[in-house]
């Protein structure tokens, strides 16, 4: 029968004689193991080949001798490596086995997930990050097995954020607080810069879109966009607004203004405000009137624009102080 490292081997003798049940039997293995039974059971430790032997001897002292070389077959060993593994894509794997007949072994894969593979270097598509557990037993013709098992995991896309504050013109931008499971490896702006941190300065006030790509260390990436509005604040020219905050912890971030008034102010006097606030400075249209009151995102420096029209007309931008208790 086959003969499997470690494993009993029958041997079975079919021997012609007018009296077979007087005939005697002796076995050698060639390992220096023996047998006197006619069909024995013998368990090589190595693969040899072993030279084994019978001979059968009647009661007359006649013989006849039979040799054959046996091969122990010997269990195969494996092993695998894959490649770059992101959530959504395939991910490929390659075994290495090592065997007397690799063309006849077969092979089978269990993926954590619920996924099977039959083949020798599948393809398989993780739907999560993991980590998952990767099996492969391979088997020979002989029944000899092998199995290897690993741990893989799927990368995901980082995550891109990022905040703004922004003096005048000029916004300094944080993307720091990005995230990514294997490792950050680029920070790309809109505005040319690179970098977890950047600064720009605009050319004008107004509405400007600003796009941050991220890339991880294994190529994947996610982009976001944010817009930023600026206001320009006055160089020179005095102050065309009071205001005043609160002084609680409920209240601090919320703040009264008036704005300046001329003794020749007519009925039709309009009075326009115009608010920059964090995360964005996201333009904030108030009521129109000589008072208003506009509660801030978060503490911080602020521009803030009063615009009088018709008469006595002006146009001032200044920072507003919100400061938390």
């Amino acid at each position: 029968g086959s003969c499997n490292i470690g494993e009993p081997c029958n041997f079975t003798s079919t021997p012609i004689d007018e009296n077979i049940s007087t005939l005697t039997y002796s076995w050698t293995f060639g390992d220096g193991g023996t047998s006197t039974v006619q069909n024995p059971a013998h368990t090589f430790t190595s693969v040899g080949p072993h030279t084994v032997t019978l001979i059968v001897t009647d009661l007359g002292g006649l013989s006849a001798t039979d040799t054959e070389q046996v091969i122990a077959n010997a269990a195969p060993q494996v092993s695998f490596t894959n490649g770059s593994c992101n959530i959504g894509e395939s991910c490929s794997f390659t075994s290495t086995p090592i065997d007397e007949n690799i063309s006849t072994l077969t092979y089978s894969w269990t993926f954590s997930d619920g996924g099977t593979n039959a083949v020798q270097n599948p393809a398989h598509t993780f739907n999560s990050v993991g980590p998952h557990t990767v099996t492969l037993t391979v088997t020979d013709l002989g029944g000899l097995s092998a199995t290897v098992t690993k741990q893989v995991t799927a990368n995901a896309a980082p995550v891109a954020s990022f905040t703004v504050s922004c003096s005048s013109l000029t916004c300094s931008f944080d993307a720091s607080g990005s995230t990514d499971e294997v490792g950050i490896a680029s920070y790309s702006w809109s505005f040319g810069e690179s970098g977890a941190t950047a600064s720009h300065t605009f050319s004008s006030e107004g509405t400007h879109s600003v796009t941050l790509t991220v890339t991880d260390v294994l190529g994947l990436s996610d982009v976001t966009t944010t817009t930023v509005y600026v206001l320009e604040l006055s160089k020179k020219g005095k102050k065309r607004f009071t205001y005043e905050c609160g002084t609680t912890l409920d209240t601090y971030n919320t703040c009264d203004f008036t704005a300046g008034q001329s003794s020749s102010d007519s009925s039709n006097v309009v009075y326009s405000w115009v608010v920059g606030d964090a995360d964005g400075y996201v333009v904030s249209l108030s009521d129109n009137g000589v008072n208003m009151t506009y509660t801030f995102s978060s503490e911080g420096t602020f521009p803030v624009r009063i615009t009088k029209t018709p008469s006595d007309s002006y146009s001032s931008t200044h920072p507003v102080e919100v400061i938390k208790p």
